[in-house]
């Protein structure tokens, strides 16, 4: 029964202390031109609207059209 209450304890924890490890990163969205294209061409995207994630070696950035 002690093996229970440690489990439940030990998931207790990690549930309120993930939230507090977050990092809250605000992203913003520039208004397009014309319309977005999916096609996974950088030529659509200049570099200013995109962002960093270093972590995983990646770039990204939001647009909005009018329509989303």
């Amino acid at each position: 029964m002690k093996v229970g209450r440690y489990c439940l304890l030990f998931i207790l924890t990690l549930t309120f202390l993930f939230p507090l490890m977050a990092k809250d990163v605000v992203v913003q969205s520039q208004w397009t031109s014309q319309p977005v294209n999916i096609d996974g061409n950088s030529q659509d995207w200049a570099p200013e609207i995109l962002n960093k994630w270093n972590k995983f070696k990646v770039d990204y950035g939001f647009m909005n059209d009018g329509n989303n």
